[in-house]
């Protein structure tokens, strides 16, 4: 298979990605089979929550909940990630297990947003 514009398909670091171009399992084997690693994850967690936050922004908060600051932070979501991955010695798993967490934490509770003002908390 041949990518002619990998720039929609692949994170900062050349990783390339599933997307509507491409499948997962062709993504693998373009990726020549090899795992991400920690960091790879942060790009790729950095492009769904940005993902996430050009449809939710848009949407005033139903809820305040504890999560939510009174104003966004100025710092990057990939910085914070990459600070947590850091400073907390994160492995892998751990990143991958809190997008999980994060999916089920939306799914049972359908009216949180996650939006600019807590989805750094």
């Amino acid at each position: 298979m041949e990518v002619e514009d990998s720039q929609d398909i692949s994170s900062d670091n050349g990783i390339i990605l599933q997307s509507d171009i491409i499948k997962y399992d062709e993504a693998y084997k373009l990726n020549h089979f090899q795992p991400c690693d920690a960091f790879s994850l942060v790009d790729i967690m950095s492009m769904i929550f940005d993902a996430i936050l050009k449809q939710t922004d848009p949407i005033p908060d139903q809820i305040l909940t504890i999560f939510h600051g009174k104003c966004v932070p100025n710092v990057k979501i990939n910085d914070y990630i990459l600070r947590i991955l850091k400073y907390g010695r994160c492995s892998s798993e751990s990143v991958v297990i809190s997008m999980i967490y994060i999916d089920r934490l939306i799914q049972l509770n359908r009216e949180f947003l996650l939006n600019s003002l807590n989805i750094h908390r």
